[in-house]
C-alpha cells in the first residue's frame, strides 16, 4: 500500500536541525499563517486556522484556487502558508507554492511525498492514503491530515511558550463566559 503519513516529532521542538528549519519553529515565528486546500483537504485547512488563531498569529483559510492565486501573489517575507493536499497533483496548488517561495515566504506542505507540491515547498510533511473518491468521500485522508495538523499546533504552542498558553486561555474563557450568560 501507498499510504503513509509522518506525523511531525513533538519531543523534538525547540531543537534545531541542521540547515533546516522545521514546520513548528516556522509556524511559530510567524507573521501570518495562511492555510490552504482544495476539497477535503479545504476543509482540513478551515479546522487548522480555527485552531491556530488561538496562538495569537493571524491566520486566514483559503479554499478555492482564485483566492490562492490572490494571497500566493501578496505573500511576503513572514508569511508561512501550509498547504494540505492528498494527492499533491493539483498544478495550481503548486504554481502557488513556487510563486510564495519567491516572494520569500515559506511554504509547508502535507501531501504525498514524492508530489510536485512537495517538492516545490521548503518542508513537505509526508502524508497520502489511496482512497477511492469516486463513491466515498476522502477520510483517511482528512483525518490524517487532521492529525499532523494538531500535532504542528501542540508543537508550535510549546516553541511560543506562556503567550500562547495564555491566548489559549483567554479564547477559552470567552466561550465559557458566553456559553454562561
Amino acid at each position: 500500500s501507498r499510504d503513509r503519513c509522518c506525523l511531525p516529532d513533538a519531543r523534538n521542538v525547540g531543537q534545531r536541525r541542521t540547515g533546516d528549519a522545521q514546520a513548528e519553529e516556522l509556524v511559530a515565528g510567524a507573521r501570518q499563517i495562511v492555510f490552504a486546500g482544495i476539497g477535503g483537504s479545504g476543509h482540513v485547512s478551515s479546522d487548522a486556522c480555527h485552531k491556530f488563531f488561538r496562538l495569537g498569529i493571524p491566520c486566514s483559510a483559503l479554499t478555492d484556487i482564485p483566492s490562492i492565486r490572490q494571497a500566493a501573489s501578496i505573500a511576503t517575507v513572514g508569511d508561512v502558508f501550509v498547504i494540505t493536499s492528498n494527492s499533491g497533483r493539483w498544478s495550481a496548488l503548486r504554481d502557488a507554492a513556487d510563486g510564495i517561495r519567491r516572494s520569500g515566504a515559506s511554504v509547508i506542505a502535507i501531501t504525498d511525498p514524492e508530489s510536485q507540491l512537495a517538492k516545490a515547498a521548503e518542508i513537505a510533511i509526508p502524508c497520502s492514503f489511496h482512497e477511492d473518491t469516486g463513491v466515498y468521500t476522502p477520510m483517511n485522508s482528512r483525518l490524517a491530515q487532521l492529525a499532523v495538523l494538531d500535532v504542528l499546533q501542540v508543537a508550535s504552542a510549546l516553541i511560543l511558550g506562556d503567550p500562547a498558553a495564555e491566548n489559549l486561555a483567554k479564547t477559552k474563557h470567552a466561550l465559557s463566559t458566553q456559553m454562561s450568560t
